[in-house]
């Protein structure tokens, strides 16, 4: 936009207040295009004064999920999801955050109160939107809140949801390592009218000498059952929740996990694990299911895969450059050049090639054995007359005769690419030949955006995210990771940035002031090669509308207040409904599913706060 049209947006949001939403994720400090008539859009486009956006004329219709995250100071409310929403950009949506049940309370450990500075108390609730989980945090308290001479802790829960609530507990003096203590309940409003919205809960934790040891070895299989050491035990009950504490093998093999002691004679069920270390990366992982706690349990000798006939492999990576001889200098001093040059060569080379992880994944019966090397030792060759320099590493193991795919994953800040290949070794090898590895840079890949009237888009923030599939997606996935693109400045709408070879989902968010709505393209698969891919982002259709919800009393609610045991604590008044400003609101599309290619949670397809008035503008693509 000229300044003249940045004077007149500026005047505009102080006349109509609550015209301007900004979106966190752009964080471009430029003003969101607006319009107070249908005069001032483009072709095809009018004015939707609710939104003071320039949008499609036709209405849109879309099935998806809401997601409300409070601005957490002086609002009472927690995170919400509404699930499943019939959307169109002709209604306005009012959604409520519902006032939550305040948690107050202590951690008792043999009717002693536990500080809340040692005990970290999670809540965990699955959410509405499916793989996004909610999880609250317990805040430590001033001791008048919970009673007693330390602090306890205050939790901000949804009401009548069940959460699985975790009580991590600190070690003991001795070093014993004590599993969290887990219950799942929900939290109701109580029946006092004083003050229904906050509840005192005293955890008791079971006593150290209550929690039930559970114990075996880990053996390989074959006649002479040689004990694993530094295999690493936890148990888990699935039903329950519940979870054990982590163990690592002694030099006999043999573990102790404490469990939490059951709440029923009929015990739970735990699946023990057992995954490998650093000392000793070739245990298998393997789950023994269904194993029945009601008492001290004994779980014998576990036996994984047979590793007596163990083939010596060793991996060799290669890097190439090319460097300038010294003929290629004009002068005296080509020598000293050339090497120069060489030298940051090589440094470049070593910074990319140092911390690659080298890891073969291989089948072992329904499970999978996966072991792996992290590069250090880098060795150097330098050609001035060849023009080349050169890195080379060896990695080594001791495996297994199978099938294997082998990885290797440089640092994400590397521009090396991953590189993938399947590999057999048979039974009856004695020598292996050196797998040579020759990696190469990532390929460059350039992304071309345009508007629907053919006008590069400049100013875009382009992410790719690698979705963990690479070319063996199902028996060897590969580590999510993100790439932001650089914009061409010599070419108007075209990015570039270096990728792995892979599926990707693509996020563009325009500049701010273009008006449009993000773009999220899933299942793209980028090959070994350079390529350019193209995209049109159409007209944005809007979807307003208000959230409303509970203020914060001015009487301080967290910290200070006193416990409703308190006979002079004095419950602060009710509130009406008001709209509450700050609120993050995101939407995700039903359509386009909800998959974690971030590796961590879904993504928004839109997002934006809602203004002093409560009310939020989320734009999406009209197509």
């Amino acid at each position: 936009m000229t300044w003249r049209e940045n004077i007149r947006v500026l005047v505009l949001a102080l006349l109509v207040p609550g015209c301007l939403v900004l979106e966190a994720p752009l964080d471009t400090g430029q003003e969101i295009a607006t319009c107070q008539s249908d005069s001032e859009c483009g072709d095809g486009l009018v004015c939707d004064l609710k939104a003071h956006r320039c949008v499609t004329d036709e209405e849109l219709s879309l099935s998806g999920w809401l997601r409300l995250v409070p601005p957490g100071q002086g609002v009472l409310g927690v995170e919400e999801q509404y699930p499943a929403l019939e959307l169109s950009s002709r209604e306005e949506l009012t959604l409520k955050l519902h006032r939550p049940i305040r948690v107050v309370g202590r951690v008792l450990v043999e009717g002693n109160p536990l500080s809340s500075e040692k005990a970290k108390i999670v809540a965990v609730a699955p959410g509405s939107i499916p793989d996004l989980k909610v999880h609250q945090d317990a805040q430590v308290a001033a001791s008048g809140l919970a009673g007693g001479d330390k602090p306890g802790f205050e939790l901000w829960v949804s009401e009548d949801v069940t959460y699985d609530v975790y009580v991590y507990l600190p070690a003991s003096d001795d070093g014993v390592e004590y599993p969290p203590y887990h219950v799942r309940r929900q939290f109701s409003r109580r029946s006092d009218p004083a003050d229904p919205f906050t509840y005192d809960w005293q955890i008791e934790v079971p006593p150290p000498s209550s929690y039930l040891p559970m114990t075996g070895c880990v053996v390989a299989e074959g006649a002479l059952m040689a004990p694993i050491v530094g295999a690493r035990v936890t148990a888990v009950a699935p039903v329950s929740g519940n979870l054990s504490s982590t163990a690592v093998t002694d030099g006999l093999g043999c573990f102790e996990v404490l469990v939490q002691p059951p709440e029923t004679p009929e015990g739970d069920l735990y699946q023990v694990q057992l995954q490998p270390s650093p000392e000793n990366d070739l245990v298998p992982k393997v789950q023994v299911a269904e194993i029945t706690v009601t008492g001290p349990t004994d779980l014998g000798d576990l036996p994984v895969s047979d590793l007596d006939e163990l083939l010596h492999i060793g991996v060799v990576l290669t890097v190439k450059l090319d460097t300038p001889s010294p003929a290629e200098f004009d002068g005296k001093g080509g020598e000293k050049q050339a090497r120069e040059m060489a030298g940051r060569q090589r440094d470049r080379i070593a910074a990319d090639l140092h911390d690659s992880v080298v890891r073969l994944t291989g089948q072992v019966g329904t499970g999978m054995l996966e072991v792996e090397r992290t590069v250090e030792d880098v060795q150097f060759e330098t050609d001035l007359t060849a023009g080349r320099v050169q890195a080379t590493a060896r990695v080594e193991f001791d495996v297994p005769p199978r099938s294997y795919v082998l990885s290797v994953i440089p640092a994400a800040e590397s521009g090396l690419g991953i590189y993938q290949q399947l590999v057999h070794y048979y039974e009856g090898d004695r020598e292996v030949p050196d797998l040579q590895v020759f990696l190469k840079d990532k390929a460059l890949t350039r992304v071309r955006l345009e508007d629907s009237g053919g006008i590069p888009l400049v100013g875009a923030q382009v992410m790719a995210i690698l979705t963990g599939k690479g070319k063996y997606p199902d028996t060897a996935p590969l580590p999510s990771r993100k790439f932001q693109a650089e914009e061409d400045l010599e070419s108007a709408g075209l990015y570039r940035m270096s990728l792995d070879p892979g599926e990707y989902t693509l996020v563009v968010d325009p500049a701010p002031d273009t008006g449009l709505a993000r773009l999220v393209e899933r299942n793209l698969f980028i090959s070994g090669d350079s390529q350019q891919r193209s995209f049109v982002l159409p007209p944005p259709a809007a979807l307003t509308g208000l959230v409303v919800g509970t203020p914060a009393p001015d009487v301080e609610v967290s910290g200070a207040a006193a416990s409703t045991a308190d006979p002079e604590y004095q419950a602060p008044e009710e509130v009406g409904d008001q709209p509450i400003p700050g609120v993050l609101v995101e939407l995700y599309d039903e359509m386009e599913g909800l998959a974690q290619p971030d590796g961590s949670a879904p993504i928004p397809i839109a997002s934006g706060f809602t203004d002093a008035a409560g009310r939020f503008v989320l734009l999406v693509p009209a197509e």
